[in-house]
């Protein structure tokens, strides 16, 4: 079941552009990126880890991977999705870049999400308790 609505999204996908995939994720997504990281992860299907990668949303991961605070005003709870997906793909590709993404991330907002904490004011401003991935070995 899981491989078919991965199949029936890469090709309800493949024809948008990667301008158009951006766009695209200025919506809320959930968890996407995860999910077809871990698809990849069970059936080794390099088209699922393809189409994971393709759900970073740059708006959001470009100036983390820059370590730039950039979060001020956006919905804690809709990037947390896409920070595990970063988590995961670091841990199944090595590639840095999520590494730094996630960990900069979980640096400036530990224990935000939920409550009065879901949107996030300027920078430097967050909570004191530690957020962990589910799942997640750091």
């Amino acid at each position: 079941m899981a491989r078919k609505f991965a199949d029936w999204a890469k090709k309800g996908t493949d024809k948008l552009t990667d301008e158009q995939f951006q766009k695209m994720l200025q919506c809320e997504y959930g968890g996407m990126g995860d999910a077809m990281a871990r698809l990849y992860a069970a059936t080794g299907n390099r088209d699922y880890l393809a189409l994971a990668k393709r759900f970073d949303h740059e708006g959001i991961f470009a100036p983390l991977a820059e370590q730039r605070d950039e979060l001020a005003g956006k919905h804690v709870n809709t990037q947390l999705p896409k920070i595990i997906a970063a988590a995961r793909l670091y841990e199944l590709t090595g590639e840095e870049r999520y590494a730094t993404i996630a960990g900069y991330f979980y640096s400036l907002r530990p224990g935000q999400g939920g409550g009065d904490g879901e949107i996030p004011g300027s920078p430097g401003r967050h909570g004191g308790r530690s957020l962990r991935l589910p799942g997640h070995k750091g």
